[in-house]
């Protein structure tokens, strides 16, 4: 059900996506999930039969979804980097305990699910099924608020990013450049509630410290 965005509609196709686990994100099976991985820790939300609550900055806000949502509604669906069982284990406890974790983060509206990844040619975005993401666990979802855009008019505002090209595949990045800033970008122009900073607290704190040690190993080569 993955699919670049580029191949809906008129729109050609580009290159396939490839996962953080190492297969590619168009229905080749990967690693089966361990059961834990997926649990919500204590602390958290769970709603199934009721509607979920406002949107929040706090990471309690995250829910699991009932099979039907609002179409309007767009949605931040988080999920366990990979389906590695010691991700998945790091997150229940540091959804608790620090309020972050190792997520790969989408957005959902008007039943589509809007990534960004690698790939080696082509545009890093890809749609899909909602909560359907074959290469990692889903954990829960956020609610941002409903957008005044028709199917249509997201789906525009989609191909425009997908064509950009600080999107194509090549540009990404996993601490600099990745699907957290794609789900900024994209839930910006669909005019709805921003991206809770909890998600991608613990790569913010990594980059600080990475990004410092490139331009030192940078200044080191070039006086080499």
């Amino acid at each position: 059900s993955l699919m670049p965005i580029t191949s809906m509609g008129p729109l050609k196709a580009t290159g396939r996506r490839k996962g953080a686990s190492g297969s590619y994100r168009d229905g080749s099976p990967g690693r089966r999930a361990c059961r834990s991985s997926a649990s919500t820790p204590k602390g958290l939300k769970l709603v199934r039969t009721r509607p979920l609550p406002a949107a929040s900055t706090d990471c309690e806000s995250l829910a699991k979804l009932p099979p039907e949502v609002d179409v309007r509604m767009v949605m931040l669906n988080v999920y366990d980097l990979t389906h590695s069982c010691l991700v998945g284990a790091f997150n229940q406890a540091a959804l608790v305990l620090m309020h972050g974790g190792i997520f790969h983060v989408t957005v959902e509206v008007w039943q589509r699910e809007y990534s960004f990844g690698f790939c080696e040619w082509g545009t890093g975005v890809a749609s899909m099924k909602p909560r359907r993401d074959t290469t990692h666990t889903y954990r829960g979802s956020v609610e941002l608020g409903q957008t005044k855009l028709s199917a249509k008019e997201c789906h525009m505002v989609v191909a425009r990013l997908a064509f950009a090209e600080q999107w194509q595949g090549k540009e990404y990045n996993s601490l600099a450049h990745n699907c957290t800033h794609f789900a900024r970008c994209l839930v910006s122009d669909l005019g709805v509630a921003p991206v809770p900073d909890w998600v991608d607290r613990l790569g913010r704190v990594a980059e600080g410290f990475v990004a410092p040690l490139d331009a030192t190993l940078v200044a080191c080569w070039s006086h080499h």
